[in-house]
This record gives structure tokens, C-alpha cells and sequence, in this order.
């Protein structure tokens, strides 16, 4: 076989950027030599078309640049509109009577529009014009004009409400170029399907000239293709071998990285031990605890004899001496001896 068909597996573990690349090269490189080929033509030819398509839906991103300045005039937008009711509730407290009563005048036309700000863009952008169009009447047009500053801000209000709006249409305009390309999906499934079969004819040729023919002219341009996409396919090999490599070691990091979190946050079994030895009371530590804090039996009768639980006192080394002289020299006769003696002479 000329072209091992391992590539269409290779291919689809491309990211959308690679995957372009991929499609742009093979035009680049091999498309002089597919022009000896002439029926591959109207394959390569939509091989091409199907490049292209995919080129076109990359380049156009539905987050396009107008979301921004959408983002930007809403935010503006907003604000002129609050500003205009502050200033509104600001004036109707005023202590001209025709400049408050001007003041409550507005504010009840922009009344139905208080929640104009929570709606969608689409929705506030009609809400925004309605609620100028009414304050625009010529009915109104007095009580405009008292408020200072106020026909400007509407003004104002009214141009960022077109520019958004026109904002927003582009928008619309190149989400709707977008779908019409197709999914990205569905164009590389496409653009692959369409060179595996290039490759198919190919290796056909190749096995047929080989064969029959065995002419040169067809033999040269297909092993230059071949050697070509054998080269790409030994680079996306590579590529996808660092990847999976650099994916392994950032895994193991985020492993090791909540094992340590595990260690030190949470209690292994071993800590389990310590805190018992510290805090807890475990079983071998009972019995030391029996012989501080409580009695064992020695020490009670120990206690019970010297006078009821209360620990010796230690006597001053003068006063040991003194005592083991007196315990040295004879003891008076004690009060027994003394009645008995009494007794007797009587």
C-alpha cells in the first residue's frame, strides 16, 4: 500500500487549527503533482472546495468583534436612561412650579418604560425608540425644553439606541455567514473523507502501473506524494505523542498537588493516632492515666494509711535528725504502765 490509511485516525485527534493546517499544506505541497494526475482531478478539485469552506467557517467567529461595542452601548445606553429619570425626579422636586410640574409631566410618559433596561437587547433597542418617539411629541415639547439638558440627553440616547442596533444587525449578518458554511464538525468529516479517497485512487494507480504499465511518469509524482504524506503523518505522530505526554504530566501534578492537599487538610490514620495519644484517651495510655490522675490500689492504702489521700510532707533535714535521736533514746513510760503500778501497791 502507498498510503497507509492510519492517517484519517491521526487526523481526527487534531484540534480545528491543526487540522486547517493539515488541509492547507497537502494544497500547497502536493498540488503540482496531482496536476500529472489527470484523473484525480475533479477529486482534488473538491478536496479544494471542501478546504476553503472550512478556512472561511474558521476565520468567522460567531464571538465576533461587534459583541464588544454591543456590550459597550447597552452599557451607555443604560446609563443615559437612568440618568434621565434621576434628573426627571430631581426636577419635580424643584421649587418652580412649571419646572416640577414639566419634571412630573415626563416622568409619567417614561413611566411604561421603567423596566427598559431588564429587557433583551432586541427588545430594549424598541422599547428605547417607542419611548423617544413619544417624549419627541409636540405635546411634550414645552415640558422638554424646561428641563435643562434633558432634549440633549434624549438625543443622545437616540444615537447610541442606532448605533447599537446597527451593531447588532452586522452582527446577525455574520452568525447567519457562519451557519451557512455548515458545522465545523461536518466540514472536516468532509474534507477528510474527500482525501482518504484521493489516497484510495492513488494507491489503485500505484498497484495497477506497477503491474501492467510500470510507467515512470505515473510512478515519480505518486511516491513524491507519498513520501510527502508519509512525512506528515510521521510529524502529527509526533506532535500528538508530546501532547498526550505534556496531558500525563499535568495530570500527575494535579494528582500530587491534592494528595498534598488530602495530607494536610484532611486526618490520615496516622494523625488519627497522634491526636488520640494527645487529646483522646487510647488504650495503652488508660492505665497511665490510672496511675496520674487517679489511684491504683497500692497507692490508695498508701494514701488511706498516711492520713487520708493527702501526700507526705517532706520534713527539713534538722528536723529528720531530731527525730532519729528521739527514736534512739528510751521512751517515758506511757499512761497504761503508770495505772497498772498504782494498782499494784494498792
Amino acid at each position: 500500500m502507498l498510503i497507509n490509511q492510519r492517517i484519517l485516525v491521526l487526523m481526527r485527534s487534531l484540534h480545528d487549527d491543526e487540522h486547517l493546517g493539515f488541509g492547507t499544506t497537502m494544497i500547497d505541497e502536493i498540488g503540482a503533482d496531482v496536476a500529472l494526475l489527470p484523473a484525480l482531478t475533479d477529486k482534488w478539485e473538491a478536496y479544494k472546495a471542501v478546504v476553503n469552506r472550512e478556512q472561511l467557517l474558521f476565520s468567522v467567529s460567531k464571538a465576533s468583534v461587534e459583541t464588544g461595542d454591543i456590550r459597550g452601548f447597552d452599557k451607555r445606553r443604560d446609563l443615559i436612561f437612568r440618568e434621565m429619570r434621576h434628573r426627571l425626579k430631581f426636577y419635580s422636586r424643584s421649587p418652580d412650579a412649571l419646572v416640577a410640574k414639566a419634571a412630573a409631566e415626563l416622568l409619567f410618559v417614561m413611566h411604561p418604560f421603567d423596566d427598559t433596561a431588564n429587557r433583551n437587547l432586541f427588545g430594549e433597542t424598541a422599547y428605547v425608540g417607542k419611548m423617544l418617539a413619544k417624549l419627541d411629541e409636540a405635546e411634550h415639547a414645552e415640558a422638554v425644553n424646561r428641563i435643562y439638558g434633558f432634549r440633549q440627553m434624549m438625543t443622545e440616547l437616540g444615537a447610541t439606541n442606532e448605533a447599537l442596533a446597527e451593531r447588532y444587525n452586522q452582527r446577525l449578518h455574520a452568525v447567519e455567514e457562519a451557519d451557512s458554511l455548515g458545522r465545523r464538525l461536518d466540514v472536516r468529516r468532509e474534507a477528510d473523507r474527500r482525501i482518504v479517497d484521493i489516497f484510495d485512487a492513488m494507491n489503485a494507480f500505484d498497484t495497477v502501473n506497477e503491474l501492467t504499465a510500470k510507467d515512470a511518469g505515473l510512478r515519480e509524482p505518486l511516491h513524491r506524494i507519498a513520501a510527502f504524506v508519509h512525512a506528515m503523518v510521521q510529524q502529527i505522530e509526533r506532535n500528538l505523542s508530546h501532547r498526550r505526554k505534556h496531558k500525563r504530566k499535568k495530570d500527575d501534578t494535579s494528582s500530587g498537588d491534592n494528595k498534598a492537599e488530602k495530607a494536610s487538610g484532611g486526618t490520615p490514620s496516622g494523625d488519627n493516632k497522634g491526636k488520640k495519644e494527645s487529646g483522646g484517651t487510647p488504650s495503652g495510655d488508660n492505665k497511665g492515666g490510672k496511675g496520674s490522675g487517679s489511684t491504683p490500689p497500692g497507692d490508695n492504702k498508701t494514701e488511706k494509711g498516711s492520713g487520708g489521700g493527702r501526700p507526705a510532707e517532706t520534713l527539713p533535714s534538722a528536723q529528720k535528725n531530731s527525730d532519729s535521736t528521739a527514736s534512739a533514746t528510751p521512751s517515758a513510760p506511757s499512761v497504761s504502765a503508770e495505772v497498772n503500778v498504782r494498782t499494784t501497791n494498792n
